[in-house]
């Protein structure tokens, strides 16, 4: 096993944001790259450890910030008033890679993360070597009766900072029982989301995937095919209307939503180190 510093940073909040915590995995010499992750939604930096470490030994610098609201980050847990919101957590990541050599970023990003990079990479693609989102939270995988989402929706605006339970079973994540375990035991595993995250993160999932031809670098999507929270279809439409002609798509088969932490969790990260790795040589 190659020596790998481990590190907890604060990240500047930008244009009046608070300021971020964020776990930073490198190697001991020069990075080839830096990686920047945004996680899911109730989901935290300090779950991707493993990810982290076999990142690093394989030469990148691999930096995971908490969005607020979430692990080490300020804020009320799980709420945000705009979606933008999550898009300036992601740029004080992206800003903070920047200061860093080598000036080479690649970003990814996973679920509510995976969405976030997205719209990060649509909006600076010449920032990014290239880009990958696992599972992301594009559509829902389920639906929501008509009646459910007009109170929510009523609810975000008179209440918006309401805690909603988000429905996701922890059970339906991962095929390992460990993982499945940890996270049931993490204090930082709160289940639920704000009415009014909720609402904005729905009413900007389209505009994502309809304006996908603006990036051009790189791309990697990947995706569960038994994923029970959100679509498989849409990360396929999310792709299909990327203008990379550098693009991948990989349906691992049988695999639920947390591809990083699924049982088979090390065929994923080595696909995706692969791929990095293509980037930088």
């Amino acid at each position: 096993m190659k020596k790998v510093e481990i590190s907890e940073v604060s990240l500047p909040g930008l244009e009046g944001n608070p300021d971020l915590t964020a776990r930073l995995w490198q190697p001991e010499e020069s990075a080839r790259a830096w990686i920047i992750l945004l996680h899911g939604q109730n989901d935290h930096s300090g779950r991707y450890s493993h990810a982290g470490q076999a990142f690093a030994e394989a030469g990148f610098a691999f930096l995971i910030p908490d969005f607020r609201g979430h692990g080490k980050s300020p804020g009320k847990r799980g709420h945000v008033l705009r979606f933008s919101e999550y898009i300036r957590d992601g740029e004080a990541a992206v800003r903070y890679a920047e200061s860093q050599q080598p000036r080479r970023l690649i970003l990814g990003g996973h679920s509510l993360g995976g969405f976030v990079a997205a719209c990060i990479a649509e909006e600076m693609p010449q920032e990014f070597a290239g880009v990958f989102v696992s599972s992301p939270f594009l559509r829902l995988n389920f639906a929501l009766p008509g009646f459910q989402m007009f109170l929510v929706r009523i609810i975000s605006r008179i209440l918006p900072g309401l805690a909603l339970d988000n429905h996701v079973k922890d059970e339906d994540l991962s095929h390992d029982p460990d993982m499945i375990q940890q996270k049931k035991e993490d204090p930082d595993n709160f289940g639920t989301i704000s009415a009014r995250a909720f609402v904005e993160i729905l009413d900007n999932q389209g505009n994502c995937i309809q304006q996908a031809e603006k990036y051009k670098n790189p791309l990697l999507v990947l995706h569960g095919s038994s994923d029970q929270v959100t679509d498989p279809k849409a990360s396929e439409e999310f792709y299909n209307n990327a203008g990379s002609r550098n693009k991948d798509f990989r349906l691992y088969d049988g695999f639920f939503h947390e591809l990083l932490n699924e049982t088979d969790r090390n065929q994923v990260i080595n696909d995706i180190i692969a791929w990095c790795q293509s980037l930088t040589e």
